[in-house]
């Protein structure tokens, strides 16, 4: 999907009742999904408006989420938010 779209639909996803703790088949959680998407290599312009949502969005995974959860390969959302080539 496209970046600009990404909060809305997590926000939607997270209204429906989604399991913000669930993992994939790799134990990747929301966050390492989200980290991994959003890392420095990859370069987005975004509003105002989708920064905030964004940083609310990650606020609110933040609040349930664990940054030192590994996935099958040891990788842990904070690896990814801090990797500029995730």
């Amino acid at each position: 999907m496209r970046q600009y779209e990404l909060v809305a639909v997590a926000f939607a996803l997270i209204e429906a009742g989604a399991d913000i703790l669930a993992v994939n088949n790799h134990d990747e959680s929301a966050l390492h999904l989200l980290f991994r998407r959003l890392s420095a290599c990859n370069n987005y312009e975004m509003s105002i408006e989708n920064y905030k949502a964004l940083i609310r969005l990650i606020n609110r995974l933040l609040e349930q989420c664990e940054l030192t959860s590994s996935n099958i390969v040891g990788y842990t959302p904070l690896d990814a938010a801090l990797s500029p080539t995730a």
